[in-house]
């Protein structure tokens, strides 16, 4: 392969993904035979991301399938049971979440166990339940797989890296849109 046609490696394998800018003449795929749609959708973010997306997902599910909580059920209930009495507008903010999909959030969870609300004025407060204080471990635990198992294949320091970027470019892209 000539140096106009390297790919870049991840973790030191040859064939890998590029987790921070490729170096000058880099190309990313590694076939020019490739139609163009398809070398198009390599370079796409969209498209990418949803492609990490659907096999984070499929083993966070994985991750926490013993305690039947879909991840982002399980992040909230960790964080419910790390901030007892936080407002459904914070725990909203935290997850990324419009109200009306935590709400819905809530509504399956409280009617399993795994937390309460009560209103305070305007405010709605969630309160851990014993369940989910004595699954904590099991939540933890459930994330910490997660994370190896991931890192396992990435390498920590690609592994944290790839997820602080996505991170970061989140929070770029979602505040471009806020018109204030």
């Amino acid at each position: 392969m000539g140096a106009s046609m390297r790919s870049v490696a991840l973790g030191g394998q040859s064939g890998g993904v590029p987790l921070t800018k490729p170096a000058p003449g880099t190309i990313v795929c590694t076939s020019m035979s490739q139609p163009k749609t398809e070398h198009l959708l390599q370079g796409c973010l969209y498209f990418t991301t949803a492609k990490l997306g659907r096999v984070l997902t499929r083993w966070a599910e994985d991750a926490f399938s013993d305690l039947g909580l879909a991840p982002n059920y399980a992040f909230a209930v960790m964080l419910v049971n790390e901030r007892p009495g936080i407002t459904q507008t914070d725990l909203a903010a935290i997850l990324h979440l419009t109200p009306s999909t935590l709400t819905r959030f809530i509504d399956k969870l409280s009617a399993k166990g795994w937390m309460t609300r009560t209103q305070e004025g305007r405010h709605t407060l969630l309160n851990p339940t014993p369940k989910s204080q004595a699954n904590q471990p099991k939540l933890a635990e459930g994330w910490s797989q997660f994370w190896k198992r991931y890192t396992d294949i990435l390498g920590v320091d690609d592994g944290n890296g790839l997820a602080a970027s996505i991170h970061q470019a989140g929070q770029v892209l979602e505040a471009s849109e806020d018109p204030n």
